[in-house]
């Protein structure tokens, strides 16, 4: 494959706009900005407001075309959902594809506050199913499965948006935690106020789109398309590309339901928690004193 076939035009774009994005913040915080928790994680904050960003537009662009524009390739069976060409859902894979190679990954390597190994492996998964999207592993270059591209790529992501800023605000990131719960000033009184407004928003986006809508698709149609096109016998049945790379993409769409899944108990646990159907262990302890 060409140069132009793994990196094309989108990916490029995808990939320049999120890491220069990224640099800007970055400069901005600690050498423009006076000094705040900004300027004390600024790798993380210019990572957050990035992603903001980029998952709004990802929303913007999916959901339409989830909703509106695919009904003729679902109509098709398998062949028009896995083979089928859907040039927006491959342009979503494309920028995908672009972002986590360029942007995402080496951002979560490098910045401490972003070290995952779970949210890491989730990326690179990801970028392989986005990569998959775009015909990169296709001896035709023949996109594959992009019919679901706008919806696992666009669609999804709307609890993120939510997530995006709460999380920003997260114990881990001292800095911002201790500026959010401490400063007097009015724009943290007022973030406060967004943050509690943020967090069962985000909670409620998140078990019905991903623990709901998307198991869903995946169990309707999605496992069993990948599953059923990694039967077919010819090469040429499979548009060029391999039994073995179906097979991988039915295996990481099932643990992807399962991180889902996984992640909605505990966003479930925290808000039984917050309702307080849940004795806190203080208060057991003070019951028996």
């Amino acid at each position: 494959m060409t140069f132009e076939e793994y990196l094309p035009a989108w990916a490029i774009k995808g990939g320049l706009v999120t890491m220069g994005a990224q640099a800007f913040f970055m400069i901005l915080f600690t050498k423009v900005l006076p000094s705040g928790p900004w300027s004390e994680l600024p790798g993380v904050t210019a990572h957050q407001l990035v992603c903001l960003f980029l998952m709004m537009h990802l929303v913007y662009e999916g959901v339409p075309i989830w909703l509106r524009e695919q009904e003729a390739l679902y109509n098709a069976g398998m062949e028009g959902r896995i083979f089928g060409v859907s040039p927006d859902g491959r342009d979503l894979g494309s920028l995908v594809w672009g972002m986590m190679l360029i942007w995402d990954i080496p951002t979560s390597i490098f910045v401490p506050s972003l070290q995952d190994v779970l949210m890491l492996a989730h990326h690179v998964g990801m970028t392989f199913v986005a990569g998959v999207s775009m015909g990169i592993f296709s001896s035709k270059n023949h996109p594959i499965g992009s019919y679901y591209a706008p919806f696992f790529f666009g669609v999804v992501e709307l609890s993120t948006i939510f997530l995006t800023i709460i999380d920003l605000f997260h114990p881990k990131n001292k800095a911002w935690n201790r500026w959010l719960n401490e400063s007097p000033s009015t724009a943290a009184k007022y973030t406060r106020v967004l943050n509690e407004i943020l967090r069962p928003t985000f909670a409620l986006a998140f078990l019905l789109v991903r623990c709901t809508w998307f198991p869903y698709v995946m169990a309707t149609t999605c496992l069993r398309d990948f599953w059923n096109a990694s039967l077919l016998e010819t090469d040429e049945d499979r548009h060029g590309v391999s039994s073995l790379t179906f097979k991988a993409v039915f295996v990481l769409s099932l643990l992807f339901t399962l991180l889902q899944l996984h992640w909605g108990i505990l966003v479930s646990r925290q808000i039984v928690k917050a309702l307080g159907l849940i004795p806190s262990k203080k208060a057991g302890v003070a019951k028996r004193d």
